[in-house]
């Protein structure tokens, strides 16, 4: 029974924290969460300035939605396993998906610096 809660615990965590990571970087990446130093990806590069912040969010969007959408497909088989009697299985997959989201940190991260120092390289106009 413990760790049927567990697993269960786990596949929500999974859920809970790529909701957050969709759920800012879509917030971000259409101009609906301004720059902050609370939420978002925030590297040197994102911080900068609104400009270079949103186009962080917007070249990181495509990285955080793949992301987003294996994580929420791993928990819902790590859901079907823990009810057909496979809790080893499960807690599996919800460490699968655990091990995705800070793997997808990296890419994510890079795809954010590099588009926010191409804002900050774009001569500006007088």
């Amino acid at each position: 029974m413990e760790e049927t809660v567990g697993v269960a615990i786990l596949i929500a965590c999974n859920l809970l924290v790529a909701a957050v990571i969709v759920g800012t970087t879509w917030a971000a990446a259409t101009g609906r969460l301004g720059l902050n130093v609370a939420v978002g990806i925030r590297t040197p590069a994102t911080m900068r300035s609104d400009a270079a912040w949103l186009a962080g969010h917007r070249a990181a969007w495509p990285v955080a939605r793949a992301a987003g959408l294996v994580v929420a497909l791993l928990a819902v088989v790590a859901t079907v396993l823990l009810l057909i009697g496979h809790p080893v299985a499960a807690m599996a997959c919800g460490m699968a998906g655990l091990l995705l989201v800070l793997v997808a940190a990296i890419p994510l991260a890079r795809r954010a610096g590099a588009a926010a120092r191409a804002v900050d390289e774009v001569p500006r106009q007088a």
